[in-house]
């Protein structure tokens, strides 16, 4: 009891001396007050694994722009998402919160006033705050449209499939118009490109680059459904499926050029802020699975953290701490001069170069949908999980080191995994006193008719309810993993 009182004042206090009080009224920036804040370009590319771009070792010609992006700033090895779907994982990147404490974390669930959000923050710093989204998940009807003065779906008109939606060359369309007409004010603007989440439709010509196999003309569309991918699928169509994926990750690749470039000509040469980051990863059957949404494995919960500054952040430089898309907005808002009295669990990244340091965190991950409760904290070496699913329990440890593919879980008998566990649950305690303290809780919301037929479209909901599983994809399908 006296241990629970100890950590409960602890955290307490680190939220003080965070800044974290009642009164987090910011001091908007006016020219003449002092040097120009950043200007920022958040950038959200749904599905993406970290893996499959050649600034993270691989071999395929899938991410020249990334690529050189990464050579300007500075790479995060070891990024992670909060989990492995897109709602949660947006909610934790713009409010700097774990899941469980954001409290988003299914489809009739969204943002509150009481989360404040960076794009809040931005813009009581003096921001003009624009933001374009390819997904439902991002709909204003989840409370993602708070502090932006423009906020604007790029999605397909309601009635077109919505997997196979290709939505990047509106994106682009409706981020240039509004270029167009900035105030002056130092921007954000923040980008969500879709196009790498099945059903995988690239251009013909950049599925060219990575396959000339069409395997017979066989139909892999239908990702989630589609009966021809499934784990035994010959190498043949395998092999097609992911010159599919990697073909979309080219093609937006394409897409983040050319937001560099509409960016860089809207602000002339003023300091430009970058960040390439990813919602979550894809899993293709590693655990026996496709898709996303399903585990907390490292290819379902692995992101890209790419962060751009030129002449102020380091370049060509690779950090292998891990760190996770919660530690985002706390970055982005220090840099902007917009980090003091904030609610959050992140940490300034900026600290790992500027000489203050990074403070150890292990990460929180957590999938909290379909009636299952899954968690995992990771550090550098080793990985705990705990899921209460509806096939049954199971805790599992896994040292990343000796077993970077997750395939020999060990169990209770191993003093690390015990250590973990416990530590594992520490963390949920924490978090609940820090949602207690901050008064967080997430808000049912209406869903309008057109927002309530995408997510069907999409298999996420049958009717609003905490549904959010895809066909194929069921997290209450997964089994234990092996032991040692």
């Amino acid at each position: 009891m006296r241990l629970r009182l100890t950590r409960t004042i602890m955290i307490l206090a680190s939220l003080a001396f965070a800044g974290c009080g009642e009164d987090s009224r910011l001091e908007p920036w006016q020219p003449g007050s002092g040097p120009k804040p950043p200007h920022v370009l958040l950038i959200s590319i749904d599905s993406l694994r970290p893996d499959h771009l050649g600034c993270y070792g691989y071999a395929k010609p899938t991410s020249p722009a990334i690529d050189r992006l990464a050579a300007d700033g500075v790479r995060f090895e070891v990024a992670l998402s909060t989990t492995s779907w897109t709602l949660p994982a947006h909610a934790a990147l713009f409010t700097g919160l774990f899941d469980s404490t954001h409290g988003v974390t299914g489809n009739h669930l969204a943002l509150g006033a009481e989360h404040e959000t960076l794009t809040e923050r931005l813009r009581a710093r003096g921001y003009e705050t624009i933001g374009f989204y390819g997904g439902p998940y991002l709909d204003a009807a989840f409370g993602f449209a708070q502090g932006f003065d423009h906020y604007e779906s790029c999605m397909s008109p309601i009635g077109e499939h919505a997997h196979a939606d290709v939505t990047g060359p509106r994106t682009l369309a409706a981020v240039e118009r509004r270029l167009a007409r900035l105030s002056g004010r130092p921007l954000f603007c923040f980008v969500h490109l879709w196009d790498v989440h099945y059903d995988y439709k690239p251009p013909a010509e950049t599925l060219a680059l990575f396959s000339s196999d069409d395997v017979d003309g066989l139909d892999l569309s239908g990702f989630d459904s589609n009966p021809a991918i499934h784990e035994h699928m010959s190498p043949r169509v395998r092999d097609r499926l992911i010159a599919l994926y990697d073909a979309e990750i080219r093609s937006v690749d394409a897409q983040v050029q050319r937001l560099v470039e509409l960016t860089r000509k809207a602000i002339g040469d003023e300091d430009l802020l970058i960040v390439i980051t990813a919602d979550h990863g894809e899993e293709f059957f590693e655990h026996g699975k496709k898709g996303h949404q399903s585990s907390l494995f490292e290819e379902q919960v692995r992101i890209p953290v790419i962060l751009v500054r030129r002449g102020v952040w380091p370049k060509g430089r690779s950090i292998a701490e891990p760190v996770s898309i919660t530690d985002l907005a706390p970055t982005l808002a220090a840099a902007a001069g917009a980090g003091a009295n904030w609610r959050v669990q992140g940490r300034d990244l900026a600290g790992v170069w500027s000489g203050s340091g990074l403070a150890p965190s292990a990460l929180l991950l957590e999938l909290l949908v379909d009636r299952n409760d899954w968690r995992a904290l990771r550090t550098d070496k080793e990985k705990v999980m705990r899921a209460r699913l509806e096939r049954g329990d199971w805790e599992a440890g896994y040292h990343l080191v000796r077993d970077p593919r997750e395939k020999r879980g060990a169990g209770r008998e191993e003093a690390w995994v015990v250590q973990g566990l416990e530590q594992l649950q520490e963390k949920l305690e924490d978090g609940a006193i820090v949602r207690e303290k901050l008064g967080l809780k997430p808000h049912p919301h209406s869903y309008s008719s057109e927002l309530r037929q995408r997510l069907g479209f999409l298999g996420y909901t049958d009717s609003g309810t905490n549904a959010g599983t895809k066909s194929g994809t069921d997290a209450g399908t997964m089994s234990a993993p092996a032991k040692k």
